[in-house]
C-alpha cells in the first residue's frame, strides 16, 4: 500500500514539475511576443515623430509662399527659405518647442540647387528616424517653381 502511495506522490511531483515548465515556457514565450509588439509600435511612434515635425514645418507662415489663390500642395517661398536660415537659428528656443531634438534641411533639387539647413538640434542622441516630403518651392522674382525636399531627421533614444 505505502508503494502505490509513494508512485501517487512522485507522478503528482512529475506532472507539477511539466506543468510549471509548460508554465514558464509559454511565459517566456509570451513575454519575447510582448517585447517585439513593444519595440514595433516604438518604431512606428519614432518614424511619426519626423513627419509629425516634417508637418508642423510645412504649415508654418515664415515659409509659405503666396502665389495668389493657386493650390500648389506644399510650396515654401525661396527668399523666405533664405531667411528661415538665420531667423530660426537665433530664435532656436522658440522653434525647439516645435522640432525638439530634430536636423531640418530643404533641398532644392531644380533651380539653385541650394540646400537650407533651417534647424539643428541632436542633443545626446543618437539614434533617429529619417523623413522625406516633396514641396514646390517658388520664386517670386522669376516667378518660377522648382521642385524640392523636406528632410527631417529626428533623433531619439539615450
Amino acid at each position: 500500500m505505502k508503494k502505490k502511495a509513494q508512485l501517487k506522490i512522485w507522478t503528482t511531483i512529475a506532472i507539477l514539475i511539466v506543468f510549471f515548465v509548460i508554465l514558464m515556457f509559454g511565459f517566456i514565450f509570451y513575454t519575447q511576443v510582448e517585447k517585439i509588439s513593444f519595440e514595433r509600435t516604438q518604431r512606428e511612434a519614432e518614424a511619426r515623430r519626423s513627419i509629425d515635425v516634417a508637418q508642423v514645418l510645412t504649415n508654418l507662415p515664415e515659409l509659405q509662399c503666396s502665389v495668389g489663390a493657386v493650390e500648389r500642395g506644399i510650396c515654401f517661398d525661396y527668399y523666405k527659405l533664405e531667411v528661415a536660415e538665420e531667423s530660426i537659428n537665433d530664435e532656436w528656443l522658440y522653434y525647439y518647442g516645435m522640432f525638439g531634438y530634430s536636423d531640418i534641411e530643404v533641398k532644392d533639387l531644380s533651380g539653385s540647387g541650394k540646400n537650407f539647413t533651417l534647424y539643428e538640434n541632436q542633443g545626446d542622441k543618437t539614434s533617429y528616424t529619417t523623413g522625406f516630403i516633396p514641396i514646390s518651392i517658388y520664386d517670386p522674382i522669376e516667378r518660377l517653381f522648382s521642385f524640392g525636399v523636406i528632410k527631417v531627421k529626428s533623433y531619439y533614444g539615450q
